[in-house]
């Protein structure tokens, strides 16, 4: 399994959201990782399959899995392919 490799200014927004404080850097580490174990490969999946495909940025990736842990939905993936639909929409693409 990766290490996550999302930033850390968006990791903290989705620790206050959840938690409600800042955490600490290992608590910070250890949701960012979370995320990115249960919502990269299908975001990257997500946005390989559309038109136009995009090859997200680190940043977007956590910005798409913030937004799909907050979303809609009973598993990573259809919570995942509402935050690329959103980004995508965000995006005007």
């Amino acid at each position: 399994m990766a290490d996550t490799d999302y930033p850390g200014r968006t990791i903290l927004l989705a620790f206050f959201f959840k938690f409600q404080e800042a955490g600490s850097a290992s608590e910070r580490k250890a949701l960012s990782q979370q995320l990115f174990d249960r919502f990269n490969a299908h975001i990257i999946n997500e946005c390989a399959s559309t038109t136009p495909q995009i090859d997200p940025t680190p940043r977007v990736r956590a910005t798409i899995a913030v937004m799909a842990e907050n979303a809609l939905g009973s598993t990573p993936l259809v919570k995942a392919r509402r935050g690329v639909k959103a980004y995508f929409e965000f995006r005007g693409l």
